[in-house]
């Protein structure tokens, strides 16, 4: 099972929806990524990563084939509805 299947499980037994993780520790310990700018929103149905242009070869490399890539604005918390409607 991979981390962000458990924490989509831990998520579920608080009732939540979905996880919003934007915190470099917590985004690294999810995904892998080490770069100073990146979100990851997981629920049982997504997995989405995005992070500005600066970042994209390097999520590429770093983030879970599992998470679906994509590029934001650099403001990202900005950009979340953006990126849960595309």
């Amino acid at each position: 099972m991979s981390r962000a299947d458990r924490v989509t499980l831990r998520a579920a037994e608080r009732e939540l929806d979905a996880l919003l993780v934007a915190e470099a520790v917590n985004l690294r310990y999810l995904t892998g990524f080490t770069g100073t700018s990146g979100l990851a929103l997981v629920s049982p149905e997504l997995r989405i990563f995005a992070t500005d242009f600066r970042y994209v070869e390097q999520a590429a490399e770093q983030v879970d084939s599992r998470f679906e890539h994509r590029k934001a604005p650099r403001e990202l918390l900005g950009a979340v509805e953006e990126l849960i409607a595309r």
